[in-house]
């Protein structure tokens, strides 16, 4: 028999391999970044287009492994944190502005693939990820971020492989409307769910470290809490400034949309087979950094609650009286529950901690809404999901909206990186806000600002007022409106993470996440009922009434509700044991 506790994710690191892989990285995008250069300066015969391709694509790594490997300050875990949530953000963002224009170039004069694919993709999300965020709160923290990363980069490698193909086997994609038959649709379906899997896991890997990595952080290191969200945020918006536009020049670099296609597909599958072992490396530098990680708060089934290593698993405790006193102590030991006669032998006078009381891992969502509804923020985290029921996020169908309207992809890139710059201003006022403001009040400004800031779009789609300049004050509006939106995402974020137990973290996240992607599948619906571009004026205007809607429920809450929330104490910290 396998000894019990041998078998764990911290000997899963590929031994001294793993301490060679960022290493080899940098080497590979360095050669990346040197073979570009080369291109663009006629030292090779590589066509100057794939040059940039190259250079804009290994920069992202290259740079950021350089600079951390040569700075001599002292590393902290939240300074390898940040590496590989750069990373995976970088992935995320880039994802996020390829699909619909690649989208719109395959099918040419209909936003229904684009609304097609993201409603199908939060639909899968919604369904399946309150289960996944009961995984996460019961399994081993490094283990649950190694699976994730290892699934979304599969994903996101082979789709881009079949953008690819896509162009190669067929040689009418990119240049006339392709037909529904057979082919099309089975390579759309293959994109759908490969689509599905790697979000889903994008989502694991987020509410790992957003909702409960950069908590235990915080804690055992006596960082501010509020200083390292922002810090994550921050990488959250520097990667909305640079992914978009960098992938905008690669793919304004081809004229041809077969092109395009192709070269994109190549570009965001070097960019994955480079960060992903680095975001794995970083991810296990950080968690050897900070010991507290690898302890996991539980509860035995007769109502102990503490934390030690591996306490994931099923396991016993020693459980011994002082007959003085009348408390109750337990081994520090976890032990094998096979073990238990031999436990008995040696222990007569003593007595056993009962088994683990494991999570349900196939929680409903109606299970994990109990636990969601039951929250005191519950009303200001409902006023939150409601904002994804907008077509105003930059997102995918904005940006294939704009792109029929003729705006440039560069504009269009641009434009979030714009909007990620006023984002990561609004980073900066929420501490600023916090000096005087507690959370509940700088979310009130926040979401009042970002209300503002949206008025001017309803004129979109009014014929009036139909022109370049026009769209480009909308696009403006938006990315202005971003600063008050991350400052009530903070808000929002640290009203949270006081509040929910460490053992509800993940499913209190999972269902905060399935909500919000709700509203936006309504928003996408909606879309494939109006999937007309020239009815987006009216997704415009109902989006605008939802905002305004979600004003109202958070100020109603911070007026009427918020101040009941000051007797209910922070959980983090506490732990309880039994006493005879």
């Amino acid at each position: 028999m396998i000894p019990w506790f041998t078998i764990n994710p911290q000997q899963l690191d590929w031994g001294p391999y793993r301490l060679l892989m960022d290493e080899l990285v940098l080497v590979v995008s360095l050669s990346f970044i040197a073979i570009g250069i080369a291109s663009l300066t006629g030292v090779c015969s590589i066509d100057t287009r794939i040059g940039w391709m190259f250079i804009l694509t290994s920069i992202p790594i290259g740079i950021p492994l350089s600079l951390f490997k040569t700075c001599t300050n002292e590393r902290k875990p939240i300074d390898y944190l940040t590496v590989s949530h750069f990373m995976a953000q970088w992935t995320d963002r880039t994802w996020q502005i390829a699909v619909p224009l690649i989208f719109m170039d395959l099918f040419k004069t209909t936003l229904m693939p684009t609304a097609l694919y993201s409603t199908a993709v939060y639909l899968f999300v919604i369904i399946t990820l309150p289960r996944v965020g009961s995984w996460v709160d019961s399994d081993h923290r490094l283990w649950v971020q190694q699976v994730s990363n290892v699934i979304e980069n599969v994903c996101a490698i082979v789709t881009a492989l079949m953008f690819c193909v896509m162009v190669l086997i067929e040689p009418t994609f990119g240049d006339t409307v392709p037909q529904w038959d057979s082919q099309t649709v089975l390579l759309f379906t293959l994109i759908l769910l490969l689509g599905c899997v790697g979000e889903l896991m994008n989502n694991a890997s987020t509410l790992a470290v957003e909702r409960d990595w950069v908590v235990v952080i915080a804690a055992s290191s006596g960082q501010n809490l509020a200083v390292l969200n922002a810090c994550l945020r921050r990488v959250d918006l520097f990667t909305k400034i640079l992914a978009p536009a960098s992938f905008s020049v690669v793919y304004s670099l081809f004229d041809e949309p077969r092109d395009r296609i192709f070269y994109t597909g190549v570009s965001i599958g070097i960019w994955n087979l480079l960060s992903f072992p680095v975001e794995y490396v970083f991810n296990r530098k950080t968690f050897d950094a900070c010991p507290s990680l690898d302890h996991k708060i539980h509860m035995h089934i007769d109502g102990t609650r503490h934390a030690h290593t591996r306490g994931e698993k099923p396991h016993i405790h020693v459980g011994t009286v002082d007959h003085v006193t009348g408390v109750t102590y337990l081994s520090d030991q976890p032990i094998e529950p096979s073990n238990i006669d031999k436990v008995i032998s040696l222990h007569a006078e003593s007595f056993l901690v009962g088994y683990v009381a494991r999570k349900n891992m196939n929680a409903s969502f109606l299970a994990g809404w109990k636990i969601y509804r039951s929250q005191i923020s519950f009303l200001a985290n409902l006023a939150y999901t409601a904002l994804w029921m907008t077509v105003l996020d930059n997102g995918a169908l904005m940006t294939s909206y704009f792109q029929w309207r003729g705006i440039p992809a560069f504009y269009l890139g641009i434009s979030r990186g714009i909007g990620a710059f006023f984002g990561l201003v609004g980073t900066y006022l929420y501490g600023s806000f916090k000096k005087k403001l507690d959370a509940e009040y700088t979310g009130a400004f926040a979401i009042v600002f970002f209300a503002i800031c949206l008025t001017p779009t309803l004129v979109t789609g009014t014929q009036f007022l139909d022109s370049f300049v026009v769209d480009l004050c909308v696009l403006a509006a938006v990315s202005v409106s971003r600063m008050g939106l991350w400052m009530f995402d903070l808000a929002i974020t640290e009203i949270c993470q006081e509040h929910v137990k460490e053992e509800h973290r993940a499913v209190h996240g999972s269902i905060q996440t399935a909500c919000y992607q709700l509203f936006y599948v309504f928003i996408q619906v909606l879309t494939i009922i109006n999937f007309r571009p020239e009815d987006f004026g009216n997704l415009v205007r109902l989006s605008c009434i939802v905002v305004y809607s979600a004003v109202a429920v958070y100020v109603y809450w911070v007026l009427v509700k918020a101040p009941v929330k000051h007797q209910v104490a922070s959980f983090y910290g506490t732990f309880e044991t039994v006493t005879t």
